[in-house]
């Protein structure tokens, strides 16, 4: 035996069966499983309830738009339920797809966006990046293009900062 490997155990098709892990690694939630158990529902129309979403947000969270952004959870809330008061929005105009590296998660949709006072319709792909710790959803970052919606958006983040004391 060569000296290099002389006191080393050699891994052989004979001893595999050998390795025992010495200590139980602990469950992670899923941050995948997560938001399809949000959305799924949704998407598949089966629900509008969106307090699984709200009871998912971490206090501290932040919602960063190309327009501005949301801080914290009354926040959040805040503007998802004051957006409708000026848009009517369907995100679900095609099946959303959903990509993760370990705490991250990418979502991709499509949705279309009505202005309540005009009547105009925009309809933009997306992308929402999700941060997820310890079953919690700590940052939003949505990357959309807003044109022709944008100061209803910011209008929404606004009165939901203001809401929330900030």
């Amino acid at each position: 035996m060569p000296a290099a490997t002389e006191g080393r155990r050699q891994f052989t098709a004979e001893n595999d069966d050998t390795f025992q892990p010495t200590e139980e690694r602990p469950e992670r939630p899923d941050p995948v499983a997560l938001l399809r158990s949000i959305y799924d529902p949704l998407e598949r129309g089966e629900s509008r309830d969106f307090e699984p979403f709200f009871d998912a947000l971490a206090e501290d969270v932040v919602l960063t738009t190309p327009v501005g952004e949301a801080r914290g959870k009354q926040a959040v809330i805040g503007y998802f339920t004051h957006l409708p008061a000026t848009l009517e929005f369907n995100p679900f105009v095609r099946p959303l797809e959903y990509f993760a590296d370990g705490n991250r998660v990418l979502q991709f949709g499509e949705e279309t966006f009505t202005v309540k006072a005009t009547g105009e319709t925009v309809r933009t792909d997306w992308v929402w990046v999700f941060d997820v710790e310890g079953g919690r959803i700590t940052r939003i970052l949505a990357v959309m293009h807003l044109c022709g919606v944008a100061d209803e958006v910011a209008g929404a983040l606004a009165k939901a900062e203001e809401l929330a004391g900030r």
